[in-house]
């Protein structure tokens, strides 16, 4: 079965693109980490500053308990053979929570702090939409991934499941190794597809740290990561105007859902350079994911036996079986460094670079029961996502004012680099963001809104000789709210 289902051509695209997913992070967590655009990483103060530099968390002189309920908002534009469709969706989200126990000590080492706390490092939910009239099918996908091989040796979750409902065949006079599909070469059929995803990508993290005479904070993280993602895509094709024999129309439902856990590790460092400034920097292991995929694909056919009878109409409903596909994968390395200034009690200005190869992913299919084909196939998807994607550097920027004794107001950008190789499939993506807190006391409320650009191709099958392609513009907001509480001393 694993060589049915990862021979296939489309799937070597989508197990690139499932690695970069999961590699791929954005800027969530508390209020103030998100208005200040994720760039905390050298002053601390905030639990979500410890994603990016764990030292962060021995700067803190008292215990703490914070809260982050937040509500996302995505939104897609998509344009396909010259149509535009929008698409929105929106959610609650928990964002952020977190204890802190901030220990004070004598001697050099000022304090000892330990933290255990939840960040939210990715959002999956998505919903778009696209139609047109285009050259090609997706039986012509079906056709080449079929051709050369017998119908029992076909793959039952896309060719076979083709063929079993009569997409595709085996025409007269031709050998039952060759097959053809209603739509011919350079004949145009109607396409649409709806796109749904949901999920998060989520890091639960056990942090130690310790502050050196006010000079030198250095800490560990131990991140354990969730994923949770479904999709499910259905796909149309339909011929109103009977340009094409035979063919009515066609629906290729997908159905994927992908459950994991990780594990990696954080270390990092602070130097205090003198009253206002501080520079910090921190090496991130790459996450070691354990991952099942759950899958299932479903085709609706409908066709005329005979074009000259409309009564000669043929239905049939196709359904493979439920797949199920265990894995490991692991993300890159990431190299971070953080600056930050503060001017006296008026506020601050922060900065940050992340490194990352994400062409460095690497899937792990070994087991026990691994054959040979099998390491082959792990061998090629991990070439794949080596000549899809390259290393990129994020960029992060943004600061805080107090306007008074208990308020403040912050604001951040941060530049996302791209991933692909070539930009292909990649055009841009941003973030602005910006928030204001009111602290008083041991109680805190802190609030940001954040706004994410992007945009991206996406490809519905893959195809030399007629690929299609869909431009989807993204405006992704998210709005967070962060409940504070200190105590001890």
């Amino acid at each position: 079965m694993l060589a049915a289902l990862f021979l296939s051509l489309g799937l070597s695209a989508q197990f690139a693109a499932d690695a970069l997913r999961y590699s791929y992070q954005q800027t969530g967590g508390s209020a103030r980490f998100i208005g200040t655009g994720g760039s905390m990483g050298a002053l601390g103060g905030d639990y979500s500053s410890t994603v990016s530099n764990p030292a962060g968390l021995a700067t803190f002189r008292r215990s703490e308990l914070s809260l982050t309920p937040s509500y996302y908002y995505g939104g897609t534009t998509s344009t396909f053979a010259g149509n535009e469709s929008e698409r929105n969706i929106g959610l609650m989200t928990f964002n952020q929570g977190a204890l802190i126990i901030a220990r004070k000590k004598p001697g050099n080492w000022k304090s000892t702090n330990f933290s255990i706390g939840y960040n939210r490092l990715a959002d999956y939910n998505q919903d778009f939409i696209y139609s047109g009239n285009t050259v090609g099918s997706l039986g012509d996908y079906f056709v080449t991934q079929a051709q050369g091989l017998f119908p029992d040796q076909l793959s039952s979750y896309e060719s076979g499941l083709a063929y079993d409902a009569g997409v595709i065949y085996n025409p007269p006079g031709q050998d039952a190794d060759f097959y053809e599909n209603d739509v011919q070469a350079g004949q145009s059929i109607d396409k649409s597809e709806r796109y749904l995803s949901r999920g998060n990508l989520g890091e639960m993290g056990i942090s130690l740290a310790g502050n050196y005479n006010h000079k030198l904070y250095l800490g560990v993280t131990l991140g354990i990561t969730f994923v949770n993602y479904d999709l499910t895509k259905t796909y149309t094709e339909t011929d109103p105007d009977d340009n094409i024999v035979f063919l009515n129309d066609m629906t290729f439902r997908q159905f994927v859902n992908t459950d994991g856990t990780g594990v990696n590790l954080k270390v990092g460092a602070i130097y205090r350079v003198n009253q206002a400034l501080r520079i910090g920097g921190a090496i991130h292991t790459p996450t070691g994911f354990s991952l099942t995929d759950r899958f299932r694909n479903e085709i609706d056919f409908s066709y005329q036996a005979d074009p000259n009878n409309p009564l000669s109409t043929v239905e049939t409903q196709e359904q493979s079986p439920e797949g199920v596909f265990e894995y490991n994968l692991r993300t890159p390395w990431r190299f971070v460094g953080n600056v930050g200034y503060i001017i006296k009690k008026n506020g601050f200005i922060t900065a940050e670079v992340e490194y990352l190869n994400y062409g460095s992913a690497r899937y792990n299919f070994d087991s026990d029961f691994a054959t040979a084909e099998d390491l082959a196939i792990e061998a090629a998807r991990n070439t794949d996502i080596s000549n899809f994607y390259k290393d990129a550097i994020n960029v992060n920027v943004g600061g805080e004012i107090v306007l008074a004794e208990d308020f403040r107001l912050r604001a951040g950008y941060r530049i996302f680099g791209s991933p692909y190789e070539g930009d292909a499939e990649f055009i841009n993506a941003s973030q602005i963001s910006a928030g204001f807190g009111y602290r008083k006391d041991n109680f805190y409320l802190d609030f940001a809104y954040a706004k994410r650009l992007g945009d991206e191709f996406y490809s519905p099958y893959q195809s030399d000789l007629n690929p299609q392609q869909v431009s989807n513009s993204l405006d992704n907001d998210i709005a967070a709210l962060t409940f504070g509480w200190k105590f001890g001393r």
